[in-house]
């Protein structure tokens, strides 16, 4: 009985190719497309669940309320937190600071500016993340160890064995030299903490001053902490106001509030402020898992509807098969069974593009993600296709199984019901396109905006070089540079400063002399980083190199920060801290967006150096504190340019190497996450729009084929091709204009949430509207028409014979 309905499915598929082939494409390409976006919310929402006992693990945040209700909020936090909370709360098992810092490593003539993990010597144990080589008991034990992951160790020693060989870590100004201890596997990409190289802590003394490790207000890393077993967050909660009050002293004032953040909870929690790593919002998880579920709900009602339409061509089939002894749930099984067949071999295609997009889809999305053919999404997979299946075939099999076989052979079958059903559904249908492209033009609309808004400055002709070097010997370099360099004709400007545009300042505060916590962002800059930077002055002077006391005095300001002291003559006024040294405002710089626009512009002072950070409370920097020399080059042949900048850098500073970056990419790189967001929208939008046409045709095929009687008698009676095309577009249209109305202020609300993470934001025009619904209308009218007209254009006669 079996292998007959498998027969007869098989039969009727291939009868009829053209609907076949529609319906596993258009399935297909659904499940494909959902699948990759489940894989990429899958992995989003795994991140750091591989350590083992991972509930137990914190990272520790900080939040201080001063008096005056101003507040600091970071998961940057002082060195000196996790030994004071280890030795007075036995709830802690372990701790680990983990922080990081750009070095110089030379291995032979080779020489590398990379980053290095400066982490206590328990991060093996509180950490997975597994040795190929050497012992995690020992791997930091040693002050002069480093390990290595597997592709730095490839990339910096070859097939050669890194164990036990030699390697040189300049730390701040000095060469240190360090022994290959271990080899660990390459970080997760699922991971919070990201390393190439780790060092132990013991060498952070070699890299940061002595405050930094006294200090609760001095912040340069991450701290972790294991509870125990029994370990109890709203315990240690109580027990916190006394042991922060006997450290931080009597001078505090406010509120100083230490928060246990679930390491589990890191990466897709924005109420936290980013650490070490970049941090990802959970809406756009869930705003490309609704986008995947449209798409395949897109496909799966293009199934749905093609076979109730072509169920009611089966009519006679039902009636003579029960003529001849067949039973309900015989006819019940065969509808299911060839809906659950097409939506099986749906799965299988599908599968295969998941497996062929996956290359491409990981370089969209910036990922590494893995398929496994038996995996749990192949599993999930295969339960969505039995269930789209039984979706598709439950109108067929419970309906036409029930059929009178009477009134089904002499033709007094009324199929209203379905109708109307089917309406429903392409209406449905296009309230999700519309939807989509809704949203997709918005989204367009707000990038294009982000990477083309004045920025305050001209960011466009700029060169960054990272020396990677300390201060001292970075000056050095930067001068011989700018010898070479200056009078080149290729050359505008050249400047440098200790943190670029497009990277994390420094940020710091201080208590003014009425007790208020003043915050601002800083940057240490030379005497021409206006200029380079094209950036204008709206009151005072730039720096002049004439006037020796701009050095260790001299500081310019920002609109923001004037606007927030209520300054009206900001020139020669001073920051109103008690422990400042001397120094004064001689210009204030019109407001330039100098993080990204998901931010306002805060308060900030250059200098040309660091001595006014003496007089601040807290001091946090998350970006490497390297100087980077800029180049602002002349338009013209630009590799030629960089090549100059090259072989100068090889003369200047010939045991560096050589890297740079442009300011225009370095920015558009801060809205990476909103980029792919949009990549993917448009490939969705594509997809839906390309499933909905081809449902459309096949069903504006079906519509014509039953009514080409009438077709044939209109034209007969004189009805024009305007005439029969407007019949059969009117329908059509109807549904479009309905799911227009419905889908506009869904999309309209949606669009508006997710506009409210930037500072600044486009106004959604009414344009994008109108220009959805009049796409949509286009799309469904020229897909229907193409078949109406091909119809109209038929002899009305032949039309007439075959009825």
């Amino acid at each position: 009985m079996y292998k007959n309905y498998l027969k007869v499915a098989l039969r009727n598929l291939l009868r009829h190719k053209v609907y076949t082939f529609i319906n596993i494409t258009g399935l297909s390409v659904g499940i494909a497309f959902c699948l990759l976006i489940l894989l990429f919310v899958k992995d989003e929402w795994s991140y750091d669940t591989f350590h083992p006992q991972a509930d137990r693990i914190h990272r520790l945040a900080v939040k201080e309320i001063t008096s005056d209700n101003q507040e600091y909020f970071g998961t940057s936090t002082a060195f000196v937190l996790a030994p004071v909370l280890k030795q007075s709360l036995p709830e802690i098992e372990s701790t680990v600071r983990v922080a990081t810092h750009r070095n110089l490593i030379r291995r032979g003539e080779a020489v590398f500016s990379e980053n290095i993990h400066v982490v206590d010597t328990t991060f093996f144990q509180v950490f997975n993340f597994p040795l190929v080589k050497g012992n995690t008991a020992t791997a930091l034990k040693n002050p002069g160890t480093i390990v290595l992951t597997e592709e730095t160790a490839k990339r910096i020693f070859g097939e050669e064995d890194p164990l036990g060989k030699p390697i040189t870590v300049q730390l701040r100004e000095t060469p240190y030299a360090f022994t290959v201890s271990a080899v660990a596997k390459n970080t997760p990409s699922n991971s919070s903490i990201r390393f190439d190289y780790l060092i132990s802590f013991e060498n952070a003394k070699n890299i940061w001053g002595e405050r930094a490790f006294t200090s609760f207000y001095q912040v340069y890393g991450e701290n972790y902490v294991k509870l125990t077993a029994s370990g109890n967050i709203n315990q240690i909660q109580q027990k916190l106001p006394a042991i922060l009050k006997q450290h931080l002293g009597e001078d505090h004032t406010g509120q100083y509030l230490v928060l246990f953040q679930p390491i589990t909870d890191i990466h897709l929690n924005t109420d936290f402020p980013e650490g070490l790593e970049p941090i990802s919002d959970p809406a756009y998880s869930y705003i490309l898992g609704t986008v995947a579920l449209f798409v395949l709900l897109i496909a799966s009602i293009n199934f749905i509807t093609l076979s109730l339409g072509r169920s009611i061509d089966r009519a006679r089939e039902v009636g003579v098969r029960k003529v001849v002894g067949a039973v309900r749930q015989q006819l019940i099984l065969q509808f299911w069974g060839e809906a659950v067949l097409v939506s099986l071999l749906a799965l299988v295609l599908g599968l295969a593009l998941t497996t062929l997009a996956l290359p491409v889809f990981n370089e969209l999305a910036g990922k590494k993600l893995s398929y496994s053919l038996f995996s749990t999404i192949t599993l999930t997979s295969l339960l969505l296709a039995f269930v789209v299946g039984l979706l598709a075939g439950i109108y067929p099999a419970l309906f036409l199984s029930n059929f009178n076989p009477v009134a089904v052979l002499k033709g007094r079958l009324q199929v209203g019901d379905a109708n109307l059903y089917r309406r429903f559904l392409i209406g449905f249908q296009f309230m999700l396109s519309i939807g989509l492209i809704i949203c997709t033009l918005v989204m367009s609309q707000q990038l294009r905006f982000l990477q083309n808004k004045n920025l305050g400055f001209d960011k466009e002709q700029v060169i960054i070089i990272p020396t990677g070097v300390g201060d001292n010997e970075a000056l050095r370099i930067f001068d011989r540079m700018k010898n070479n360099l200056q009078n080149h004709p290729a050359i505008a400007e050249i400047s440098h400063s200790v943190f670029a545009i497009g990277e994390g300042w420094m940020e710091a505060d201080y208590r003014d002399n009425t007790k208020t916590v003043r915050p601002f962002m800083m940057n240490i800059v030379d005497v021409d980083f206006l200029k380079t930077m094209k950036a204008h002055l709206v009151a005072g002077r730039d720096f002049s190199r004439e006037i020796t006391s701009d050095i260790s005095q001299g500081i310019i300001v920002n609109e923001a920060l004037v606007k927030e002291y209520g300054w009206k003559d900001p020139l020669g006024q001073r920051l109103p801290g008690p422990n400042f040294p001397a120094h004064q405002i001689i210009g204030v710089v019109a407001d330039f967006n100098y993080e990204s626009l998901h931010t306002p512009v805060k308060p900030l002072v250059l200098a040309l150096s660091d001595s006014l950070l003496r007089g601040a409370d807290n001091v946090m920097i998350q970006a490497s504190s390297r100087r980077k020399i800029m180049v602002r080059v002349k338009p013209g042949n630009l590799q030629t340019t960089v090549s100059l900048l090259e072989q100068t850098w090889k003369k200047d500073a010939p045991n560096l190497p050589f890297n740079y970056s442009f300011v225009d990419e370095t920015i558009n790189n801060q809205y990476q996450r909103e980029l792919r967001l949009g990549q993917m929208m448009n490939y969705a939008t594509s997809f839906a729009i390309f499933i909905s046409c081809m449902g459309l045709f096949s069903l504006a095929t079906l519509a014509v084929q039953k009514r080409r009687r009438e077709i044939g008698v209109r034209k007969i009676m004189g009805a024009s091709l305007q005439n029969i095309v407007l019949m059969f577009s009117k329908e059509f249209a109807l549904l479009v204009l309905f799911a227009f109305l419905v889908a506009t202020p869904i999309a309209y609300y949606v669009m508006q949430k997710w506009l409210q993470d930037f500072e600044y934001q486009v106004a959604i025009s009414p344009w994008i509207f109108l220009l959805a619904g009049v796409l949509s209308l286009a799309i469904a009218l020229i897909t229907v028409s193409y078949q109406v007209i091909k119809a109209a254009l038929a002899n009305p006669v032949d039309a007439l014979r075959s009825e």
